[in-house]
């Protein structure tokens, strides 16, 4: 795994870290837009090649998943927030 990917990693994981303290619909949403932002950086980064497909589904898959961690925190697994 290359290092970019662990770093956006751990910065996907302080914003959650910060958005479960909230815990609710608004913080669900912040959250949301911040890992679209993630999948942006990301996707550039899988079209220059400084990281493989592999990478880019690794990192997107792990957001999804906290996503919906935060949704359940939060009470509001019904809402659908997914990136594009």
């Amino acid at each position: 795994m290359s290092s970019e990917i662990d770093r956006a990693k751990e910065l996907v994981e302080r914003w959650f870290n910060k958005y479960k303290e909230m815990a609710d619909e608004t913080a669900v949403e912040l959250f949301s837009d911040d890992i679209e932002i993630i999948d942006s950086w990301a996707n550039s980064m899988l079209m220059a090649g400084r990281i493989t497909n592999k990478e880019y589904w690794h990192l997107i898959t792990f957001c999804e998943e906290k996503l919906e961690e935060l949704k359940r925190i939060a009470g509001v697994e019904s809402l659908d927030m997914r990136f594009k």
